[in-house]
Order: C-alpha cells, then structure tokens, then sequence
C-alpha cells in the first residue's frame, strides 16, 4: 500500500514520542472521547513517562522505536531541539507508509524539515495551545504532501475531541502559533491586570480573582454562541452614559490595539526565526 492509499482505523493505535504537559492533555482527551485503541509512550524522563501511563492508561516503551512500531499514528511531542534525533529513530524502526502517520507538535518545526528527517512517513503538523489539558484547545495543522485525506480526517477527529482545531496552509502556522499557541500566555497577562485593577477598587484578590475569570469565561461562551462581530456585542454591553461606556473612553483612547498587534507580530516573527533554524 503506498501513502496516497493509506487511510487510518477508526480506533487507532496511537503513540507518544514525548510525555509532557501538551502529551498528556492531548492524550487525555483521546482516551476519554474513546477514539484510541491501545497508546503506547516513550519519555527519557522515568517519572514523566510514569504520570503520563498511568493517567491515560497507556504502555511504556523503551525507546522511541518501540513507540512506532506499536502505534498507526504517532505523535512527536518533544522540543524543537530533540526533534532530529526523535525522528532519526523513528525513521530507523521503519515510520513509513506502510503504516505510519507521524504528527509533529514541535513548534517551529516546517514539514519540509521533518520530511528530510522522515521521507517516507505521511507527515502533518500540528500547533496546539495548553487548555488542551482541559479540554478546550485551540489548534491550528497543515498535512504534509503525503498525507491523505483520510490521515487528515482522523487527525482532525482527534483534536476536535478536545476543542477546536482548524485545518490551515503551513504558511499559516507562525500566526496560529503567536494567537492561539502563544496566546494563553498573553491573555493571562491580562486577566491579570483585570484582576489587579478589581483588587486596587477594593475587592479581596480572590474575589477579584473568581469574578476575572469567571467573565471572561462567560464572554467567550457568549460570543462562540451567538457568533457576529465582537464590536455588535461590545455595543450591546454598553448602555448610553452607562459603567461600561465610561471604562471604554479610556480603553479606546489607550494604544491597546497597538500594543496586542506588536505582540501578536513579534510572536509571530520568533516562530519564524525557529522556522529557519
């Protein structure tokens, strides 16, 4: 069977090459919707791998190999600079088509680069964020030349099991990686402003805290609900003469727009940078 044949089962069984934060949440959330069969992980970290087993029910190997030899679809979830030599052992146990689909979570890490070190593999890449952990990710991939459509359906399946994941050109991956990749970091930075700035008006931290998140939480819900612009509903939050119109005076006269735009870009910029490394 060559690659443009292959298509995945429905119950795959899945490997890990890595066993970290992002593994695992992705892991979790596979095995809790019951779209895996049997998972295997392989992790230098002993304690790691341990958590990682345990908590997903899945079977320790001894060595990256190990991991492809035992799995359909196997994710690389290792840092950007462990790649080669992950894929470099992958590719020694045979992460072919004749039964292989390789899915790179390395951030940074272009198709083109993990074709070189997997040339026979059905490759396709993935950017997600951390709220995978809970089940509410935000994920952007792109398939390799020759990943198939049925690779791209299953892959699609598994991530959507755990919020939302896009299907995008690779070119498009450095901007996924600076808003969604990146972005839980920047909006916590935030949602710790709102939370200093209800504390310095007098409530307890905690307070501040629970009702900081609790809205934003809420907002969010509300706006992937009723769908439209977000300035429809910034409008209709915002009564004439109003609480909210006066905070939005100093808010829109601020350089906010700016400051998120130069973040967003610089983010952006880096995943590049990695890109060419």
């Amino acid at each position: 069977m060559d690659a443009t044949q292959a298509t995945a089962p429905s119950r795959p069984r899945i490997g890990f090459v890595g066993a970290g934060a992002m593994a695992l949440g992705l892991a979790r959330g596979i095995r809790a919707a019951g779209l895996a069969g049997a998972i295997t992980a392989y992790d230098p970290v002993r304690e790691r791998l341990g958590r990682f087993c345990a908590e997903v029910g899945a079977e320790p190997a001894e060595r990256n190999g190990a991991v492809a030899a035992r799995a359909e679809i196997v994710f690389l979830a290792v840092k950007p600079q462990d790649v080669p030599t992950a894929a470099a052992d992958l590719a020694a146990a045979g992460a072919g088509p004749a039964g292989r689909l390789v899915v790179s979570i390395a951030a940074g890490v272009t198709l083109a680069r993990l074709g070189g070190w997997l040339p026979a593999a059905r490759l396709i890449r993935v950017m997600p964020n951390l709220p995978c952990v809970v089940g509410e990710m935000a994920a952007g991939f792109a398939r390799g030349p020759s990943a198939t459509a049925a690779d791209v359906q299953a892959v699609g399946g598994l991530l959507r099991a755990l919020g939302v994941a896009l299907e995008v050109d690779e070119a498009h991956l450095d901007a996924v990686t600076a808003l969604s990749g990146s972005g839980p970091a920047f909006m916590a930075r935030l949602l710790q402003a709102f939370i200093d700035a209800g504390h310095a008006c007098g409530l307890p931290r905690e307070a501040a805290r629970a009702l900081t998140l609790q809205t934003a939480k809420g907002t969010a819900a509300l706006l992937q609900e009723r769908g439209g612009e977000t300035a429809d509903f910034i409008d209709t939050v915002s009564s004439p003469g109003g609480t909210t119109e006066a905070g939005r005076a100093v808010l829109e006269s601020s350089d906010l727009d700016a400051v998120i735009a130069g973040t967003i870009a610089a983010a952006a910029r880096r995943g590049r940078e990695l890109a060419g490394a």
